[in-house]
């Protein structure tokens, strides 16, 4: 990853390779410094989290929703962030209370345990008639259903338990919290105006160019460290490259052999951040002579 103008440790615990998660948490840095240029490779379309197409919008979301529970900065431990408690009261039920006060932005109101339920069980249960089922349904998987207690409370219900359902699913894109008067207003138009209430609010967005993103001043958890943040996509890597020489952005990811010759660059750093790579391989089960199980065994042991 490359920045310029940029502390070193200002991104280290970005999420999918973006400044958007530690813009929050940045340490403070020397200088007026008030927004940042962020160059994205895959263009924004859906920032509904049911709905979401990657990792690339869910990075916005992030920032835009919150959560439950979030990850720390450069930790891998969570942390509460919508919640003034979770408790785990069984194998498969967790109560929350939510902080009182959580405002969405544009108008819609306080933040409660009815908007809970309703982001995370459109996600996760079968849809109502006519409705669209969600993309990351089997992030949910076991969710038998959220109960409301009262305004700021309620239970997560599953059918059996799931040990990973903080770190991917609470804490994550599909934990996001929306409003559910905001989505039931606008409908499909929800995917590209939504509504948070994090620290970050989406000015514009316009597709094939990029959007911005403004702290949002009614958010009341940490201040977030930049007013504004831009992000501008392109996708090709030496386009990237002549916009970091040219100071038209501050941040990118590049892969290792892209990022080598700006070491050289004076304004700019580099900055390796080592990662797991998941690497998957499709075949088709029902052509020879992959459709015999011996054989995609002996695959999989080479």
């Amino acid at each position: 990853m490359t920045n310029v103008h940029c502390n070193r440790r200002d991104f280290l615990t970005s999420i999918g390779g973006t400044a958007l998660a530690y813009a929050i948490d940045a340490p403070a840095q020397t200088g007026p410094r008030t927004s940042i240029t962020v160059r994205i490779d895959r263009d924004l379309a859906v920032l509904d989290p049911a709905n979401r197409t990657g990792p690339w919008e869910g990075n916005v979301m992030r920032v835009v929703f919150q959560r439950l529970m979030k990850q720390k900065p450069n930790s891998s431990e969570l942390e509460l962030d919508a919640a003034a408690e979770v408790k785990q009261v069984s194998p498969t039920v967790i109560e929350f209370r939510l902080k009182p006060g959580l405002m969405f932005t544009d108008g819609f109101g306080e933040m409660t345990a009815d908007d809970v339920k309703f982001s995370f069980e459109r996600i996760g249960l079968p849809p109502k008639e006519g409705a669209r089922e969600s993309t990351y349904k089997k992030d949910w998987l076991y969710l038998q259903g959220v109960e409301v207690k009262s305004r700021y409370e309620g239970r997560i219900v599953l059918t059996q338990p799931r040990a990973n359902l903080y770190d991917v699913v609470i804490a994550d894109g599909s934990g996001c919290i929306v409003s559910r008067k905001a989505v039931e207003q606008r409908g499909a138009d929800f995917a590209t105006k939504p509504v948070g209430s994090g620290p970050y609010q989406l000015a514009s967005l316009e597709r094939q160019k990029g959007a911005t993103l403004r702290r949002n001043p009614a958010y009341a958890g940490r201040k977030p460290h930049f007013e504004e943040i831009s992000l501008r996509f392109i996708s090709d890597a030496r386009t990237t490259d002549l916009a970091l020489r040219s100071g038209e952005l501050d941040f990118a990811v590049l892969a290792p052999a892209a990022a080598e010759p700006l070491r050289a660059v004076a304004g700019l750093t580099v900055n390796d951040q080592p990662s797991i790579a998941y690497v998957w391989l499709g075949m088709n089960v029902e052509k020879a002579p992959l459709s015999d199980l011996r054989v995609r065994q002996a695959i999989r042991l080479a």
